[in-house]
């Protein structure tokens, strides 16, 4: 189990062994074994430092590296507040970026990132800045996938983030914690079918997600072949709006293992069922939100406000909520269930009492201020 560095001070001829002695490019770090570097492998860790690193300009970046496994996934991740020992570098924005300058488009648009056959990989604390009127990131046959703490802003018309297909059979294992999507689409798993119904196994918890266009949706999950369906994509306590089109678009028909959504705020929209029973919704507060194919819940709300601060508290120096978060007296405030739900939220702080609805908890007041409960050293601001 080895550990690389990357930091746009490096070199791609260095070894890649330590912070001092840096690769340059994701793309190499992430590449077939070349040069320095000997190929990552199950257990290894690629740590990136702060910086802009503009790859994927003119074709689509490949991870070309070997698998991780159960238990000893490759991970990839984002450095911000520079904990590694970086000679040239302070804590800041680890963005992987498609455009060539911040102030002119590229001339062609890439997928960001593609995969085929990989498994296990874990992505963490990265800012994925692609420009493409197609799948940003594009998966194929890959098999536990994680993205932690991550954001990505796709902008262009009809941009999409997440397209990923499986092998029949075969769960994705694809984990979605702590991470803001802005896209068209942002993400869309065709799963194959099979001689029977099987669980997908995707997770989704504490994200937020924002569409760009009025007929962009969330997530979209639709079938290829013949045979019985999959399903099973489980979303907690997050956040949807601007999905005019559809919202949650689940076209499964498999009963047996339920898609969930719980504990989640969406704004217009709707949730989408194959048949009635594929989708089980609790404990969420769907403003102007249509169900279709998916039941009512006497713990789901569809009237009042949204309940978000907006940044009101801020905008007005209280030193206040994040733009998400519940205003004070929120409806959302524990509104939610613990049961299967994260113990934290978008920011990593500790539940207090039973969870919000959504992805981002209020703060709470402490001697005239807005402090976070589940976090210490000050206020988060």
């Amino acid at each position: 189990m080895a550990t690389y560095y990357v930091a746009t001070y490096g070199s791609n001829s260095n070894n890649g062994t330590s912070a001092s002695t840096p690769w340059k490019d994701i793309s190499f770090a992430i590449g077939a074994a070349s040069g320095t570097n000997p190929g990552l492998s199950a257990g290894d860790t690629v740590w990136v430092a702060p910086g802009t690193y503009r790859e994927s300009l003119n074709a689509a970046l490949q991870y070309l590296g070997g698998s991780g496994s159960v238990g000893s996934p490759i991970t990839i991740k984002g450095d911000p507040l520079a904990t590694q020992a970086w000679t040239a570098t302070t804590a800041g924005v680890v963005r992987w970026t498609a455009f060539p300058t911040d102030t002119t488009n590229p001339t062609t648009g890439w997928a960001l990132l593609t995969a085929t056959s990989k498994n296990y990989i874990n992505w963490e604390s990265l800012y994925f800045d692609p420009w493409t009127s197609g799948y940003a990131i594009n998966l194929t046959t890959c098999r536990g996938w994680s993205f932690t703490k991550c954001v990505f802003s796709s902008v262009q018309l009809n941009a999409q983030i997440f397209r990923m297909n499986n092998t029949a059979g075969t769960p994705f294992d694809f984990t979605l914690d702590r991470c803001v999507l802005l896209g068209g689409q942002c993400l869309v798993p065709v799963y194959e079918r099979h001689t029977s119904t099987y669980d997908v196994n995707i997770n989704i918890k504490d994200c937020i997600f924002l569409g760009c266009p009025s007929t962009g949706q969330a997530i979209v999950f639709t079938a290829s072949g013949t045979g019985s369906d999959g399903n099973g994509i489980k979303i907690y306590n997050s956040h949807f709006q601007g999905f005019d089109s559809q919202t949650i678009y689940i076209s499964s028909t498999n009963t047996t293992h339920n898609s969930i959504v719980k504990n989640c705020v969406l704004i217009r929209g709707n949730i989408f069922g194959g048949t009635t029973g594929a989708v089980v919704q609790t404990y969420n507060r769907l403003i102007n939100v249509t169900l279709q194919n998916t039941a009512t819940s006497a713990t789901t709300v569809t009237a009042g406000s949204p309940g978000l601060s907006l940044g009101y508290e801020r905008i007005n120096g209280l030193t206040g909520n994040d733009i998400f978060a519940p205003y004070p007296n929120s409806p959302n405030i524990g509104f939610g269930n613990s049961t299967g739900a994260p113990t934290i939220d978008l920011y990593s702080a500790t539940w207090a009492g039973n969870p919000d609805a959504g992805a981002v908890q209020k703060l709470a007041a402490s001697g005239g201020l807005l402090t976070h409960p589940g976090m210490t050293g000050g206020i988060r601001g």
